[in-house]
């Protein structure tokens, strides 16, 4: 796992690459009870996310 922060400080952003050995196994982890907690939480700190998913 990898976090990434842009050189431009005032960017309200965080890019986490993660590698899955599918998408499925991906899902599953969401669905874990930390996952699930954070889940509850994430809105307080978490304007927007979006997933891309690559096959390399």
């Amino acid at each position: 796992m990898s976090y990434l922060l842009p050189e431009d400080t005032t960017q309200n952003k965080l890019v986490l690459i993660e590698k899955w050995q599918s998408k499925d196994l991906q899902q599953l982890h969401l669905t874990t009870p930390h996952m699930q907690t954070f889940s509850t939480i994430k809105g307080k700190y978490v304007d927007d996310t979006n997933a891309t998913f690559l096959n390399i």
